[in-house]
């Protein structure tokens, strides 16, 4: 797989590209403690989101319905450590008022 260079803080790793960042998670070569998706498309992972060991949080607008059902859906395939937090009033970009 290759995969872009990924840039972390103590191996924390938050980004839209989350698709790659899961991909990258399930790597041998990859130290990733952790997952932090806000407004992505885990869902493009799904092949190997069973493999994912680091915990992972989601954070969704819960007024990006697609956006929503598509990461509940990848929520359920993942194994271990996981939290999915719908912030309530907002879009996919996050873009209200209080919501970031």
């Amino acid at each position: 797989m290759n995969l872009p260079p990924i840039e972390a803080t103590r191996n924390i790793v938050a980004d839209q590209e989350i698709d790659l960042i899961i991909m990258a998670a399930t790597s041998k070569t990859t130290k990733i403690e952790a997952i932090v998706s806000r407004g992505g498309r885990p869902d493009m992972a799904m092949p190997v989101l069973k493999e994912v060991k680091a915990p992972t949080l989601f954070i969704v607008g819960g007024n990006d319905k697609p956006v929503l059902e598509l990461n509940k859906k990848a929520y359920e395939f993942l194994p271990g450590i996981k939290k999915i937090e719908i912030v309530e009033g907002a879009t996919h970009l996050f873009e209200e008022p209080g919501k970031l």
